[in-house]
């Protein structure tokens, strides 16, 4: 068994470094922070070794038949990490932070393959929610380099002819995008198979351990998983909203 203190389980490494980076035809700028945490072997820890919920209800699901989609949830503080990201945001994404935010829920998103995936299918294309405020989303890749070679892709829907969602139209344009056929998951799998009709990667993030991509919540993007990774290992990505 492994104690921890939440404080030293989620110190920020004083060596980090930062990148700006400008993606696709509406210039949005998306944030990579490398070496995030002082110790992410111990968080890499606790996430393989926290019982996982199964996400998703639908009675037809291949969850847990092809494929593992679970999320972990769990109460602890991390002020830390969502402080040095909320000043990192500000200043290179011009996003201010909101009035309150919770910082002692930690979420996890696992997944892992069973059976091999759909030739060249990609997970679901989305946006997060997000209401007057835009805000912005933080994913933290907690994987070693040797387990996974994919990342996080950013998006554009050729039809809408957008790679994000306009502040105040999240309803509409959400509305939009389930009208396109296939564009939104029925709950049975998390793969979109024929995403090239109507999508275009703009743009892709390789996932290194210990890594944060960060970008605004109405961007498009999805995570980004190659057919021969995770049927060993999960994929781990720590999600920090901010």
């Amino acid at each position: 068994m492994m104690y921890y203190r939440p404080q030293s389980l989620f110190a920020v490494n004083r060596k980090l470094s930062a990148s700006v980076e400008t993606i696709g035809r509406e210039r949005n700028r998306i944030l990579i922070i490398d070496n995030l945490y002082a110790e992410p072997e111990h968080l890499r820890w606790l996430a393989l070794n926290t019982p996982a919920q199964i996400l998703g209800d639908h009675p037809e699901t291949d969850n847990f038949k092809s494929f593992v989609s679970a999320r972990i949830s769990m109460q602890v503080s991390h002020e830390e990490p969502i402080r040095v990201l909320q000043e990192a945001v500000n200043t290179y994404l011009g996003i201010e932070p909101p009035e309150q935010l919770e910082t002692d829920k930690l979420e996890i998103f696992v997944f892992k393959n069973i059976d091999n995936p759909p030739l060249d299918a990609v997970f679901h294309p989305r946006f997060a929610e997000f209401d007057h405020r835009i805000g912005a989303v933080a994913f933290v890749f907690l994987n070693h380099d040797d387990e996974n070679s994919g990342g996080f892709n950013f998006y554009r829907n050729d039809l809408l002819k957008r790679d994000c969602i306009p502040p105040g139209e999240a309803e509409h344009f959400g509305n939009l995008l389930q009208e396109q056929d296939g564009n939104v998951s029925d709950g049975r799998t998390v793969w979109h198979e024929n995403w090239d009709e109507n999508w275009s990667v703009i743009h892709q993030v390789p996932a290194r351990f210990n890594r944060a991509v960060i970008f605004p919540r109405n961007t498009l993007h999805g995570p980004w998983v190659r057919s021969h990774d995770h049927f060993e290992v999960p994929r781990i990505d720590q999600l920090i909203n901010l």
